[in-house]
């Protein structure tokens, strides 16, 4: 992670659609609000220059069996908000996709 951006860890960012929780210095948490089937699971990130990435191939998350998953995720990390935000999440047997496209999410 890099240094020069505001500590992240402990803070949980969202909108009406998705909350994402870091949890640790390299996992998040997240979970959809306002959907048919609420989707939630654990991620691991990184964070470099600002600009948050999360990254999940499609068949290792198959393979887990997990509940759901995010495919992708950037955003640019400022204090009190992700900026710019663009995400896809997949759900169980891929009967749910959230996605999103250039998204501030704000600090909850």
């Amino acid at each position: 992670m890099d240094m020069d951006h505001p500590i992240a860890v402990g803070k949980t960012f969202g909108t009406q659609n998705l909350s994402i929780n870091f949890e640790s210095n390299d996992s998040i948490s997240f979970k959809t609000k306002n959907t048919l089937y609420i989707l939630n699971g654990k991620s691991k990130y990184k964070i470099k220059d600002n600009i948050v990435t999360i990254r999940n191939s499609y068949k290792a998350y198959k393979q887990s069996g997990a509940n759901s998953c995010i495919l992708s995720f950037t955003g640019q990390l400022k204090k009190d908000r992700i900026e710019h935000a663009t995400f896809s999440i997949i759900g169980h047997d891929d009967k749910e996709h959230v996605f999103g496209d250039n998204i501030s999410l704000l600090i909850e």
